[in-house]
């Protein structure tokens, strides 16, 4: 067993007047039991398939992706279609700027998800795809996923 201790802070000035939000000195303490770190460069304008649930650490309460690169990454809940009343698969996007970890501390999501929560079903992610938009550069990847 171990524990992840995440700190987070940034920092703005706002109209002269400096202001903080977060804190480098509390943390959030996350117990986990099974941790994957892996650093992988992705190819010029490919996609690296990350994580799927079928993976030996088959759900996360910690997720770490920081890349050198501005990158894609792509969120899949309900793979199979299975969650309760909903169509899936819910695939959703996110813009990963370079030296800006993405960082979340579970994996529960929505599926068939409507607008203003008026439908769906709650569930879980089931695969993460990182895509490297590049033409001229690979990007250097570190995962880090955890349960």
């Amino acid at each position: 067993m171990a524990t992840i201790s995440l700190r987070t802070q940034a920092d703005v000035v706002i109209g002269g007047e400096s202001k903080t939000m977060g804190s480098v000195t509390s943390a959030q303490n996350i117990t986990v039991t099974e941790v994957r770190d892996n650093s992988v460069s992705i190819a010029t304008e490919a996609t690296w398939d990350a994580w799927t649930s079928a993976d030996p650490v088959s759900d996360f309460d910690f997720l770490w992706i920081e890349t050198d690169l501005t990158c894609w990454v792509e969120f899949t809940t309900d793979k199979d279609g299975d969650a309760a009343g909903t169509p899936g698969p819910d695939i959703y996007t996110v813009k990963l700027l370079a030296d800006v970890p993405l960082v979340m501390v579970m994996d529960d999501s929505f599926a068939g998800y409507t607008v203003d929560f008026g439908g769906g079903a709650e569930d879980v992610i089931d695969q993460i795809r990182i895509k490297n938009p590049s033409a001229s550069s690979a990007a250097n990847v570190r995962f880090v996923i955890a349960t």
